[in-house]
């Protein structure tokens, strides 16, 4: 049946990316202070870098376990995949993901990002 509607099903999942992304890249275009975008050259994930002096892949994962634990908003820590620095990696083909963004936005005074 899928195969049936690969059109539909593709351009469903186009829509998604192109909407996550733009809605990742204003997100980021407004808490400049806060990240460095790293949009992808090509798939639905991207990495921001928080943005501070001496951070590593240990202050990013500290920040993602205690934003889950503190608020239910998850994040991954990019040291989950092995990249080196204060990295999130963040999925972006969601539906109403500008509604993801605005939630983890909410959190920013609850826990507070490394250096920040």
């Amino acid at each position: 049946m899928a195969l049936r509607r690969r059109s539909e099903i593709i351009a469903r999942s186009k829509a998604f990316v192109a909407e996550g992304i733009a809605s990742l890249t204003a997100f980021c275009d407004a808490h400049a202070d806060k990240f460095d975008f790293f949009p992808p050259g090509a798939g639905p994930v991207a990495f921001l870098a928080i943005r501070g002096d001496g951070l590593t892949a240990a202050d990013a994962q500290a920040y993602s376990e205690r934003l889950v634990e503190q608020t239910g908003v998850m994040v991954v820590a990019g040291a989950m995949f092995e990249a080196e620095g204060p990295f999130l990696r963040l999925g972006f083909a969601k539906a109403n993901f500008a509604d993801h963004l605005a939630a983890w936005a909410d959190t920013f005074e609850i826990v507070r990002l490394p250096g920040h």
